[in-house]
């Protein structure tokens, strides 16, 4: 029933009973529903090919959506249709949890512009267990095209970084951007667009027809300055199980990449500009820059002062931006043991800002930083450790790296390593410590720890089951916006544990966590429009819902979809 950040069915025989279904009927309603989502326009013959992937798939999903229907299970929740689809599933009855294999991935992008975000998004997924496949790092010998295309069909998932005009080049029909997108769509992969700030989508017609249904898959807007904030929206677009598993310990925080630094006052210097200027503790974000003062006291040696001016230029905040005299700041306070600045030095080596990457350098620095009690930096080594970033994977130290910052109450801390307990990763596997760790992150206001100790409350995991203790835990974190805690939120409401049944506050929070797109939500949701639960009966806002999960590759909403449009029902 409820979440962590992975789920599994909750398993029913549906006996031995089968349905037959005319093949070319129900391939005809296929290619209907193509046309319907390429706007009335035929989709070309190779993607209509009844022999293709996508055919294959939606012919299984349909026949067994009918026989869900037949033994009258629909009602009740949605069902894994195909090995293929990774997308959560969750039924009334059971707490839902589980794993699943990570979906591998292809980054398409025009080197002019996407390269250097493309190579971003591959460190940030294979520190989440996903393998990606980039061609500048992984092509081997033989023909380049045949290669690409062989890659393109072995992964799951399509990543195309939509940079600045990076669909210029796509009225050749030998550009490869074009060819690598178009053999995608011909196989119906999982498209996720990835759009930097100064990307504008062209025009409809302006593009090839060939990769025009490129326009229609749900993108993802990268930001520099909120990735902490986003990523794991990526992460659920593309069906990864999130780094906030409890399943196993996340990655997010404790890698040495730009948004896993933070300062002493627990701020991300790259992502909150006022932040950074002031003088150590007495700094008020609020105050205006006092350059001339603080130019003064940092020419002075005043470590504090140099950190501040640091931490000014780096962000632009009554300065120029420039990384290299940011640098130049933080070096001078690194160099007279100012642990703060060591750190942020050590965050721009890893980032390569101002300075050339180096791992052995950030990692050389934050050891500096470590030694002074500086709890971020323990725990953004725990993090390389964690990830193999310029040391040997080691779990077990990675563990202890965490334990230091959690043991000084560093809340990303504490949620990681109850992660690292309730999996037996780097620690002897202990439920009851896990919670542990959880409930001080928790109580310190930590969303996904809140929403892993409700998770634990419903299953009696290192506790005691109290579906009541779930709902507190849910709601705490559905109210900062957590879209899966709003999601088990609502199904804790559909199925009155922990809280009287109400089929339209279940509704309200499907709402949000869907509109934040989260897949399972999507589902759920049409589900209760298209059966009038807990809100006005509505075909259109269920095709709408399962529209957006279908979008994302979802199989069971796809067969909705494709039943509805079959029975003309909330279609225009």
């Amino acid at each position: 029933m409820t979440e962590r950040y992975t789920a599994a069915p909750n398993r029913r025989s549906l006996g031995r009973t089968t349905t037959t279904c005319d093949t070319g009927e129900v391939e005809e309603l296929n290619n209907q529903l193509q046309i319907e989502l390429a706007g009335g326009k035929a989709p070309p013959t190779h993607v209509r090919s009844a022999t293709s992937p996508a055919s294959v798939r939606r012919l299984a999903v349909f026949a067994c959506d009918t026989v869900i229907s037949n033994v009258g299970l629909w009602s009740h929740g949605r069902l894994t249709a195909n090995q293929g689809c990774t997308s959560e599933r969750s039924r009334a009855g059971e707490p839902v949890t589980g794993s699943r294999r990570n979906p591998s991935v292809f980054l398409s992008y025009r080197r002019d512009g996407g390269g250097d975000l493309a190579q971003v998004i591959k460190a940030f997924l294979e520190g989440c267990g996903v393998h990606v496949f980039l061609d500048v790092d992984d092509l081997g010998s033989g023909h380049f095209d045949e290669q690409i295309f062989r890659k393109i069909e072995a992964t799951d998932v399509f990543i195309l970084i939509c940079s600045k005009g990076c669909f210029d080049g796509c009225v050749d029909p030998d550009d490869w951007v074009r060819r690598e997108l178009e053999h995608a769509i011909s196989l119906a992969k999982r498209i996720v667009p990835v759009v930097t700030r100064e990307f504008c989508w062209p025009r409809q017609k302006e593009l090839p027809e060939s990769i025009r249904a490129v326009i229609r898959h749900n993108a993802f807007e990268y930001s520099h300055n909120h990735w902490k904030l986003t990523r794991a929206r990526l992460l659920n677009l593309i069906g990864v199980d999130s780094d906030w598993t409890a399943g196993a310990p996340p990655q997010p925080e404790s890698t040495v990449l730009p948004s896993s630094f933070r300062s002493e006052d627990g701020v991300v210097p790259d992502t909150h500009p006022s932040s950074g200027s002031g003088i150590g503790e007495d700094f008020d974000s609020s105050r205006p820059l006092d350059l001339a003062q603080l130019t003064s006291l940092a020419d002075q040696g005043d470590a504090d002062a140099q950190r501040a001016l640091g931490a000014a230029y780096q962000s632009g905040n009554g300065v120029e931006q420039s990384d290299l005299k940011a640098v130049d700041c933080y070096l001078k306070a690194a160099k007279q043991g100012h642990a703060d600045a060591q750190y942020r030095l050590a965050w721009m080596y890893a980032a390569g800002r101002g300075v050339e990457r180096s791992n052995d350098q950030a990692l050389a620095w934050l050891r500096l930083a470590a030694e002074q009690g500086h709890a971020q930096s323990r725990y953004s080594i725990g993090g390389m450790y964690a990830n193999g970033q310029g040391v040997v994977r080691n779990a077990q130290h990675a563990a202890e790296w965490y334990r230091k910052a959690a043991e000084q109450g560093h809340a990303d801390a504490r949620f990681i390593l109850g992660g690292m307990y309730e999996a037996g990763q780097g620690v002897e596997k202990c439920a009851r410590q896990a919670i542990v760790w959880w409930q001080m992150a928790a109580e310190q206001g930590h969303a996904n720890a809140q929403v892993n100790l409700g998770f634990m409350y419903t299953k009696g995991q290192g506790v005691e089951v109290s579906d009541t203790q779930s709902v507190f835990w849910f709601r705490k974190a559905a109210e900062q916006g957590n879209e899966l805690a709003q999601f088990n939120l609502g199904l804790m409401y559909k199925n009155g544990r922990g809280v009287e049944p109400s089929s339209k506050l279940a509704a309200v929070w499907f709402q949000r966590a869907a509109e934040q797109g989260y897949l399972g939500a999507q589902c759920n949701l049409a589900s209760l429009f298209e059966s009038g639960q807990g809100v006005k009966q509505s075909d259109k806002q269920a095709v709408f819902w399962y529209r957006k999960a279908a979008e994302q590759g979802d199989a069971f909403a796809q067969a909705r979809l494709a039943q509805l449009l079959e029975l003309r029902r909330g279609f225009e």
